[in-house]
């Protein structure tokens, strides 16, 4: 079997196990860490976030890090937005190719909201407490070429969100391969993201005193307990894309990019 069939092959079979993985989420609503759904780049977003069978800057990290084995020397890319509320999002990314050993990288994902006042039903002015809420990724790439047409990259990242006294943490993996045929520049992109632990809110909001049997009287009242509150899942994607060149002429190129993408919301 040529290098191509393979590697449409292993596309295929990577495809097929992603779909199978996300068949099973039936919840809607219930995922946390949803920070990790903000596309980036320029470029990506202007093109509707078809971006998976496209992506061949630093900006692969996010979108597919197998595309990073298509960078011809060393990228980082930083990103700020303020959003309204006050609310900013940041990410940064650093690609260094190492030759037939692959491209390493390196990334950071970050949304803060600003601190707020804690206010309660008898002091809505406020107790004289702030608080306030972010999200934090931090992740490291590899991508590597198999063969001169297929390659594979892989993100693994940890998570975490705080929230005034409580926070959670995850951590997940990205899996992308990509493929790219001879005719018209055909491209194929195939990318698992977010595949990992789940997170629970802990912290000093978790803490109460409760009474173990109140029909016992002059027992203690006052015993230390923690609410267990439920684990939920990381917003799980799967992304199948495709692009090739309509038109090429020169320093002309007209290219055309579609994604199919299935979300666990």
């Amino acid at each position: 079997m040529k290098n191509g069939a393979w590697a449409l092959l292993i596309v295929a079979l990577v495809g097929a196990c992603c779909g199978d993985g996300l068949a099973q989420v039936t919840k809607s609503g219930t995922t946390c860490a949803q920070f990790l759904k903000i596309g980036v780049g320029a470029r990506a977003t202007a093109m509707g976030e078809a971006f998976v069978a496209t992506a061949n800057d630093v900006h692969a990290i996010y979108w597919n890090p197998a595309g990073l084995t298509q960078l011809q020397g060393n990228q980082a890319t930083f990103m700020h937005v303020e959003w309204l509320a006050d609310i900013s999002y940041d990410f940064a990314a650093l690609a260094v190719p190492l030759g037939s050993a692959g491209t390493v990288g390196l990334f950071v994902t970050s949304l803060a909201v600003p601190d707020d006042k804690v206010r309660t039903v008898f002091e809505p002015e406020g107790t004289g407490e702030l608080f306030g809420a972010n999200d934090l990724a931090l992740g490291l790439s590899y991508a590597r070429s198999l063969t001169d047409r297929f390659a594979i990259g892989f993100n693994g990242k940890f998570i975490r969100q705080n929230i005034w006294s409580m926070s959670s943490s995850a951590v997940a993996l990205d899996i992308g391969t990509f493929f790219r045929s001879k005719y018209r520049d055909l491209k194929i992109g195939v990318c698992m993201a977010n595949f990992g632990t789940k997170a629970r809110m802990e912290g000093r909001a978790n803490l109460l005193y409760v009474d173990p049997d109140r029909t016992i009287e002059g027992n203690n009242d006052q015993i230390r307990a923690a609410l267990e509150v439920n684990r939920w899942d990381l917003p799980l994607s799967l992304k199948i894309g495709i692009s090739f060149d309509v038109l090429r002429t020169g320093f002309n190129r007209l290219t055309v990019a579609a994604d199919a993408v299935t979300l666990s919301t």
